[in-house]
């Protein structure tokens, strides 16, 4: 009897560690931006998107975190005088949810993507930037070049981003 009982269970091991190589788990789907905009591709060792944007009242950069489903959102006031066009010294940071941001973001938004390090990079640069800012606005009583916004973002390091690529030509 005891000789049977032994027997079963190991017909019973062997059908359980043969049965875990046949039955497979569906692998779990990365995050890529084909689901935000279709047909966009984005390179390997990226997670966020980023978006600029500039009309006649505001200027935004955003960082779309793929994995989170949140976006980072820095933006400055545009002020227009007789010398020109120039940006508010106060940089706004916010944190919207992506469904309700990606719904007036299109194509002409999408710049590029990067990753974590780079966006702290920036985020770290503008923060020395707009206080270096409101002191020139303190002091002279000026506000700051549309430029400066530029020159820190075209500093940082970001992969480029195709669109139109179906799903499985994408390698991400």
């Amino acid at each position: 009897m005891q000789q049977s009982v032994v027997t079963i269970f190991l017909i019973g091991f062997v059908v359980c560690v043969t049965s875990r190589h046949v039955i497979r788990e569906a692998p779990v789907p990365k995050y890529t931006g084909i689901r935000i905009i279709d047909g966009l591709c984005m390179n390997v060792r990226t997670d966020r998107l980023v978006y600029r944007y500039k009309n006649d009242s505001y200027v935004y950069i955003a960082f779309d975190i793929l994995k989170t489903g949140m976006v980072d959102v820095f933006s400055w006031t545009i002020v227009s005088t007789t010398k020109g066009t120039f940006i508010s010294s106060k940089m706004k940071k916010e944190k919207v949810f992506a469904l309700d941001f990606r719904k007036d973001v299109n194509r002409d938004h999408v710049i590029a993507a990067t990753n974590k390090r780079h966006q702290r990079r920036f985020e770290h640069r503008m923060e020395r930037k707009m206080k270096h800012c409101r002191k020139i606005t303190e002091r002279k009583k000026k506000h700051c070049k549309l430029t400066s916004i530029h020159s820190v973002f075209s500093r940082m390091e970001m992969k480029h981003v195709t669109f139109g690529t179906k799903p499985e030509d994408c390698k991400t």
